[in-house]
Order: C-alpha cells, then sequence, then structure tokens
C-alpha cells in the first residue's frame, strides 16, 4: 500500500517558494526629508526606534500644526456646527492648544522649557488673528493625504492645507506649515533645498490624484513672524511663494527616489550601519544640538566642538 502511494506522487513536482515583496510606505518628510537632513539621526530614531531625550523640535512643530489644523476645522465647522465661518478667539486657540498639547504629552512628548511653550502659544495666537480671517475662508482642505506608487515603493505626503487662490478663477494651492525662521546661511541652505524639493514632491501627487496642476506652492514660516502685529519684512520671510513646473517635479522625484534607494542599502549593509556622516554632509548645529548620539558623531564633534560635561566630585 504505501508502495502505492509512492508510485501516485512519484511524478509531483514542488517548485521553490517564491519569496514575497512588500512594497515599503515612505513619507516625504519623515522618511525622506529626515534622511536627507542626516542619516545617522534617521537611523537611529526613525528605524531603530530610539527615544530621544529631549523632544523640543519634535514639540514645537507637531503642536503648532495640530493646533492650526483644530483652527481650520473650527472654521470649517467640523467641530460644532455652531463655529462655522468663524475664526477661534485667543480662547479658543488656547484650548486647542492645550488639546494638542495633552495628546503629545500621552506619547511622551513635552516642551523643553516653559518659554518654548509660550513661545509657539503666542505664535499661534498672532497668526490666527492676523491671518486667519483672510487665509481661512479660502481653506478647501487640511491634513490632505496624497502618494504615488513609484515602482519599487510608495511614496507619501500629507499637505497641511489646499488652499484656494483668492483669484475666482483659479485653482487650489498648496501650503505647508513650518514651525522655525526660514532658513538661511551655509548650512541652512541645503535645508531649503530639500523644502522646495518637498513642494515640488507635494506637487507632483497632487496633479497626480487631482488631474490638474496647483496653482501654487507656499512655505509658510512661522516663527519668522515675532512681531505683534507682524511687519512687512517679517511677512516676507514667513511667506515663500513657488512656481513649480513639470520638470522641476520630476527632478525632485528623481533626488527622492535616490534617497529611498540610499535607504533601502542602508537597510540590508552588512556590519556597521547608520555611522556618523561626512563632514561635509554634517547638519546645521541646532539639528545637532537636539541629537543624542551627538557626543559619538565624529562629524559633529568636528564640526560644533562638542565638550563632554563631566560632572564634579568631591
Amino acid at each position: 500500500m504505501a508502495h502505492a502511494i509512492d508510485e501516485r506522487f512519484a511524478s509531483l513536482q514542488i517548485g521553490s517558494a517564491k519569496k514575497e515583496s512588500v512594497k515599503r510606505l515612505y513619507s516625504v518628510s519623515s522618511d525622506v526629508l529626515s534622511f536627507r537632513r542626516c542619516q545617522r539621526q534617521y537611523g537611529m530614531y526613525r528605524l531603530r526606534r530610539y527615544r530621544p531625550a529631549k523632544t523640543i523640535q519634535f514639540f514645537f512643530g507637531t503642536v503648532i500644526h495640530q493646533t492650526l489644523d483644530f483652527a481650520h476645522e473650527h472654521y470649517l465647522g467640523r467641530l460644532d456646527g455652531s463655529t462655522k465661518g468663524t475664526v477661534p478667539t485667543d480662547i479658543e486657540i488656547e484650548s486647542y492648544f492645550v488639546a494638542a498639547e495633552s495628546s503629545l504629552r500621552t506619547r511622551g512628548i513635552v516642551p523643553f522649557n516653559r518659554a518654548q511653550r509660550r513661545s509657539a502659544l503666542y505664535l499661534l495666537k498672532r497668526f490666527n488673528r492676523y491671518y486667519g480671517p483672510r487665509l481661512y475662508p479660502r481653506v478647501q482642505d487640511t491634513e490632505c493625504r496624497l502618494q504615488i506608487d513609484v515602482g519599487k515603493f510608495v511614496l507619501q505626503g500629507v499637505v497641511d492645507v489646499l488652499l484656494r487662490s483668492s483669484s475666482p478663477t483659479s485653482g487650489l494651492g498648496i501650503w505647508d506649515y513650518k514651525g522655525t525662521e526660514h532658513p538661511i546661511g551655509e548650512r541652512m541652505r541645503s535645508v531649503m533645498r530639500d523644502y522646495e524639493l518637498q513642494m515640488r514632491i507635494y506637487s507632483l501627487l497632487y496633479s497626480k490624484k487631482y488631474g490638474d496642476e496647483p496653482e501654487e506652492a507656499v512655505l509658510v514660516f512661522l516663527n519668522e513672524l515675532k512681531s505683534d502685529p507682524p511687519t512687512q519684512n517679517e511677512e516676507r520671510r514667513a511667506f515663500f511663494r513657488m512656481k513649480v513646473d513639470p520638470e522641476d517635479r520630476e527632478k525632485a522625484l528623481e533626488e527622492f527616489t535616490e534617497s529611498v534607494e540610499q535607504i533601502e542599502r542602508e537597510r540590508i549593509k552588512d556590519g556597521i550601519r547608520w555611522g556618523p556622516p561626512s563632514i561635509e554632509q554634517v547638519p546645521e548645529r541646532h539639528t545637532c544640538d537636539a541629537c543624542d548620539f551627538r557626543w559619538g558623531c565624529s562629524s559633529a564633534v568636528t564640526a560644533y566642538r562638542y565638550v563632554p560635561w563631566i560632572p564634579r566630585t568631591i
């Protein structure tokens, strides 16, 4: 009986198991921009998931984005129908700020000191008071998720605001809020260039989803608006408007694709991964100052002369 069973299956051939590949999803900001700013930080925090000791940079940017998103939803009447068409008051902005702050605290993300928290809150109140009446009525959508299949991976971006043009015959603009000052200086030049690449990618994602070209791409550097009310010079630095053509978008996609391929190569590389960057690739100082790995980063130590603090003992 056993011999008959063996003969029955003798001609059966089973091929080797096929290795299934799942396309990874890469975020324009959390993955590509972070990697381009500092490959080591990206690998340690994003992929190895080490938790940073200080989260002030992340707190400042995130609490501003979330509070402004509440303000947009307030005007659109999505939080409470009775607020539709009204700009939040200072008190309401503070309540939205506290809600966003509480959400971050549950994740262990807190401001480094009271001054940083107060600075973020005052900035939001000023922006809402002076620009809300002009901008909120033009908001078409917020936190708009866009993505494109690039072949080996999927690239995703989140546009802060889709804003209708002030002209009734024009289309939508894509706006992105930055909780920073306008990048200036030699080491900040690459940061600004990456922000421009980001907006070109967002423009590409927008056109793929809607089959139309965005009217404009605007970077808003909120921390430039320091005065109350903001001055004209501050406004010029704060609102950076771009015109994006198809050729620029394709070049930006090529650069981002190369960055993703570098990440993929680093993921599978044998031996030490996510080592210090070259001295030419060291990011601007405030990025290194917030990094827990700066003391062991030979390039950062060389660029910024970090000296380990050793407590005195008796």
